[in-house]
Formats: C-alpha cells, structure tokens, sequence
C-alpha cells in the first residue's frame, strides 16, 4: 500500500511537471549473494542474468517504474555440505532519478527507490524452512544513455528476511546493456 501511495504521489508531481516518456529495454548478468548468515554457513556469490523493461516519466528529474525479471544465483557452504539456490524473481522498483548530465545524445543518470520483488521459483531452504514469495527491498541505479543505447550499472537490496526461520538476505548487482525503444 505504501508503495502504490509514493507511486501515485511521485507520478502525480513528475507529470505535472514535465511530460517526456521513454521507455526502453535492457538484459546483462548480475552477480547475488546472502547476507547475514549464521556463524557456520558462508555464501559464495555467483552469477545470474536479468531483463529488464524500463519507463521513465519526465525530462532531468524522472520518475522510473521498471519491471524486471531476474535469475539470482548464491552458494551457502557449511563444514559439511554445499546447497545451490536458484531463484527466479520479478521485481517492481519505483525510482525518482535525475540526469546528472544531460546532453543531445548523452546523459549520465542515477536513481534510487524502493522496489517489491515476487519470488516466482524458490529453491528449498537449505535449514528446512520455505523462502518468502513477497519482499521488499531497495535499488540503485547509475548508467549512461548514449543516443538510443542504455547502459546501468545497479544494487538491489532485500530487507526482509528471506525466510521465517534465519535473517538471511540478498543483495544482487547487475549490468544492463540494451535500448531505447
């Protein structure tokens, strides 16, 4: 609910003040790994894929919904056992972002908001408990859009708990190469 009412209220103030709307499409790899482990587990970082499909609402201060779809990949190793996870994920972040430069054909861009993310495929939890399908989180973006070329460098992070029964979460950083359509 608070993200539908910050959409709405971001939305309603870029609208009124500008009206320019691009949208675009990127993919790249992103590498993820879990955090706040208990003391005898460790995570390795691997990597995953992601696509993305992007709106931005307004001219050097935008609003950008994204929708990304994303293959998170992490290793959690114990003194006895290696468990790999897998997750397919779609993501919703809601960002405000700026142009930092803004040129004909150039712009150099950062973002930041919050995003809700919807486990589509969950692996079985290593400990035996059952991974969340809802989450929230937050994401970072800076890229480039260099004529019809987008290029973004971003962090997403998760604040809930993954699970019911640990504090793990999960931060993934992806590249995107793609267009503007």
């Amino acid at each position: 609910m608070l993200f539908f009412c910050l959409t709405c209220l971001i939305t309603n103030q870029v609208v009124k003040a500008q009206t320019l709307v691009m949208f675009g499409m990127n993919a790249g790899p992103n590498i993820s790994y879990l955090y706040h482990l208990a003391p005898d587990f460790k995570s390795t970082a691997e990597a995953g894929a992601n696509i993305d499909f992007v709106v931005r609402i307004g001219t050097r201060l935008y609003f950008e919904p994204d929708l990304c779809l994303n293959l998170l990949r992490s290793k959690l190793v114990t003194n006895t056992e290696t468990h790999r996870l897998n997750f397919v994920t779609l993501q919703l972040p809601l960002l405000v972002g700026y142009k930092i430069i803004s040129k004909p054909g150039f712009n150099l861009h950062a973002a930041i908001g919050p995003e809700a993310e919807v486990n589509l495929k969950k692996p079985a939890a290593f400990n035996g408990g059952n991974y969340k399908t809802l989450t929230s989180g937050g994401r970072i973006i800076v890229g480039v859009d260099i004529r019809r070329l987008i290029l973004d460098a971003s962090l997403s992070s998760v604040f809930d708990k993954l699970e019911k029964h640990s504090d793990q979460k999960m931060n993934a950083f992806s590249l995107g190469i793609g267009v503007k359509l």
